[in-house]
């Protein structure tokens, strides 16, 4: 008589390289936290300082952010959510994999979201979200045809419902507060890891070598197809828009115009075609307004003032002196005139940026301390907590009106809050210049 096959429970041991992934990821959190750019709200370059995958950064070469990015995350929450689930399926799925299998399905599930994000969006993507997803999903699919006689099937029930809930969360969020969560990052991962666990299940099923050879090529190739696609997706409106851009910041404006006519090749782009050229207009020397002017028409939306989302595509919405905001001043400057106009719907960073470019503009002709002092004040009115940011370009903008008083005064709040000594050595320089400057005005 046969003697019945004893369940067999699942493979436990420490997860070495989870807990190692885990302490990167740490690390980088920490180096992020000691960095001056992390207090000051700058916090835009400074995930890309430490490689953040934006998608402009991409397309022009540095594709190694694809992997640096699996390690940046934007807060504690974050970053302990991601390790705590990496932790938890690295103790079953270690073992089952091997480490190096492991690690691969890490990093290619990592990859595989974001190059998923180039594809669906042009905002910065960053976090292990995609890769633990891809882990969760290896699981599943190996629970699912894997070992039938794991004593432990609770566990497909309990991952089946994780991926489901976060899925649904996540589009919640962003129905609720805006776009937050990279779905589009997580259901990647997850595709790609369903993928992998399949393959390995196969791996271990009776005379199923044929079927395993079949495979692994068939998800590799999809996994590079998608890899190459991404990283020159030409049949993108988004590509050109982005790249167009990044033409014009280098000074390439039969680049510049060669994105632009392209772009227009796409129905539905018209606001970002005018955008797209009244910069290049204006980097030319050319009259930029009337197109500006008429992509702000197009992208305005009275409800959700779309058009200053679109302020993003430019650049205005984050402080980049050398790439972003005084690389075309001109077009800047006209859109931050209709900012000013518009500063109901405009977003306290967008006015700040707008601000910082009339007091800090190369170009005398669109330097103006009184409209910087308007927008500073009203990017203050729009927050209840101020950042650093904020109060340094109020006083400037104070200072720069002969107002050293006041300039002072919200120095001395930006020194109160300011947590690193090079950042207030630097806020105290400032505030001993106001009082030399004020020193001598009396005499």
């Amino acid at each position: 008589m046969q003697q019945p096959q004893a369940e067999e429970s699942i493979p436990q041991h420490f997860p070495w390289l989870s807990w190692l992934l885990v302490v990167i990821s740490i690390g980088v959190h920490l180096a992020m936290i000691g960095d001056s750019a992390y207090r000051m709200g700058d916090l835009h370059n400074l995930y890309l300082r430490y490689g953040a995958a934006e998608p402009v950064h991409v397309w022009s070469g540095e594709i190694w952010r694809l992997i640096s990015a699996i390690f940046v995350h934007a807060n504690l929450a974050h970053l302990g959510f991601n390790s705590l689930v990496l932790i938890q399926v690295g103790k079953i799925l270690e073992p089952i994999a091997g480490r190096l299998n492991f690690l691969l399905l890490f990093l290619v599930s990592g990859i595989g979201a974001f190059c998923a994000s180039l594809l669906s969006h042009d905002q910065l993507t960053l976090g292990s979200s995609g890769a633990v997803f891809g882990l969760v999903g290896a699981l599943i699919a190996y629970s699912w045809f894997g070992r039938e006689n794991w004593s432990e099937k609770q566990l497909l029930k309990t991952l089946v419902l994780f991926a489901i809930g976060n899925v649904f969360l996540g589009f919640a969020f962003n129905l609720m507060l805006g776009p937050l969560i990279d779905n589009v990052a997580h259901l990647s991962g997850l595709v790609v890891g369903l993928a992998f666990g399949f393959a390995l299940a196969v791996g271990e099923m009776p005379k199923a070598d044929r079927l395993k050879i079949s495979a692994l090529p068939a998800c590799a190739v999809l996994f590079f197809a998608l890899t190459i696609f991404s990283l020159r997706p030409v049949l993108l409106p988004s590509y050109h828009f982005s790249m167009g851009q990044l033409a014009i910041t280098k000074g390439d404006m039969t680049q510049a115009r060669a994105h632009l006519q392209r772009l227009q090749e796409f129905s539905g782009q018209e606001g970002k075609a005018h955008l797209l050229l009244g910069r290049i207009l204006a980097a030319s020397g050319g009259d930029a307004r009337p197109e500006l002017l008429e992509a702000m028409r197009i992208l305005d939306d009275a409800d959700t003032g779309s058009s200053f989302i679109k302020l993003i595509d430019l650049g205005l919405s984050y402080i980049d002196v050398n790439e972003r905001l005084f690389a075309n001043e001109k077009a800047n400057g006209i859109i931050c005139d209709m900012a000013a106009q518009m500063k109901e719907k405009g977003s306290n960073v967008v006015m700040n940026n707008c601000a910082w470019l009339f007091l800090m503009a190369r170009d005398k002709k669109i330097a103006d301390s009184k409209k910087a002092l308007t927008l500073a004040q009203i990017a203050l009115e729009k927050t209840e907590h101020p950042q650093v940011f904020l109060l340094d370009t109020l006083a400037q903008a104070y200072a720069q009106n002969g107002n050293t008083s006041e300039a002072k005064a919200v120095l001395e709040r930006a020194i109160a809050q300011s947590r690193y000594a090079g950042e207030r050595a630097e806020l105290l320089k400032k505030k001993a210049q106001f009082n030399l400057d004020r020193a001598k005005d009396r005499g």
